[in-house]
């Protein structure tokens, strides 16, 4: 009887122990504010975020460990090394930060004497956040780690993702006429909230054309709360975690009223954009002012911005925001 279930034993170690390395070589996480560990999680950049992956290496030779980032992951600092759950000693490894690029950020080198075990699950933990190049929508910025041994053995850890998504505002005039697009409204002021008492305003960054949402603690020191509609009527966002915003039209262009009251936001995980606004376009909201005006067969509508001159006949006329028919 001691004989079967000692042969038992060890049959049950022979199975458990490879699915045990074909779990670390699977495992990669990222850390949940809450301070739980999850394959992916979307956050903001300039956040610190917290990695860990696990892999698995066959040992008597050095190893070389490096990590692969996204573009847009930017790295902060190695935190943790363990083996088989038990720190490693510093002196067993070498780390080299900036390795061959911004994708390598950092690289391992590990010696050959690290472990007296034939194999051993490495962990490696370490900080990094989102940056400007980061990418937006359900693409995501994924890491995860390389391992290549001295002989050339390799090894490969799961990749862990963190997703920003975003959005868009159009703000302008809409006709009854169907000859006439929607025109644009510029200089149209909003601010985004956190919460509904319009406490708490989102901070933002001009980046080429686009509001990106950042942690006040990135180290940036010019931050935006007025996101400001562009030529086109355009004031797009980027770089926003998943969650419920308020979006509220601090200043309407001139000559006009405000759009509507407080809209609520929501942007789902798989990065769907849900409104209570009442027309939106993909991940767009449309915030549209009703005209009813018609147009005389064969004419175009012309707007003109406020403070524009026209000289005819030596007389200066000044229209502001007047639609003339041409």
């Amino acid at each position: 009887m001691k004989r079967r279930i000692a042969c038992l034993a060890v049959c049950l170690l022979a199975v458990l122990l490879p699915l045990r390395a074909l779990a670390a070589e699977e495992n990669a996480a990222v850390q949940t504010r809450a301070g739980d560990w999850t394959p992916s999680r979307s956050a903001m950049p300039g956040e610190e975020l917290h990695f860990r992956a696990t892999l698995t290496l066959h040992t008597g030779e050095s190893w070389t460990v490096r990590s692969v980032f996204s573009p847009g992951v930017e790295f902060l600092a190695l935190t943790a090394v363990r083996a088989d759950g038990e720190n490693v000693n510093a002196s067993y490894y070498t780390l080299v930060t900036g390795a061959r690029s911004k994708e390598s950020a950092f690289a391992l080198h590990l010696a050959a004497r690290f472990s007296a075990r034939k194999s051993v699950c490495l962990t490696v933990e370490w900080t990094a956040r989102l940056d400007d190049g980061c990418v937006t929508g359900a693409e995501g910025n994924r890491v995860f780690l390389t391992a290549v041994s001295e002989s050339g053995q390799t090894a490969a850890s799961g990749s862990a993702a963190v997703f920003a998504y975003g959005f868009s505002v159009f703000r302008g005039v809409r006709f009854a006429d169907a000859r006439v697009a929607d025109h644009p409204l510029p200089s149209a002021c909003f601010r985004l909230y956190y919460d509904a008492a319009a406490r708490e305003p989102v901070a933002f960054r001009e980046n080429g054309g686009v509001y990106l949402a950042c942690a006040l603690g990135c180290g940036h020191t010019r931050h935006t709360y007025i996101l400001r509609t562009a030529e086109d009527g355009y004031v797009r966002m980027a770089g926003l975690p998943a969650g419920t915003y308020y979006l509220q039209e601090s200043r309407p262009p001139s000559g006009y009223g405000c759009a509507a009251d407080m809209l609520r936001v929501t942007l789902t995980e798989d990065g769907a954009l849900e409104t209570d606004a009442s027309e939106a376009s993909g991940s767009t909201v449309l915030l549209l002012e009703t005209a009813q005006e018609s147009l005389p067969e064969n004419k175009t509508l012309t707007f003109y911005r406020r403070g524009c001159g026209v000289m005819a006949m030596l007389f200066t006329t000044v229209l502001c925001g007047k639609r003339r028919y041409w």
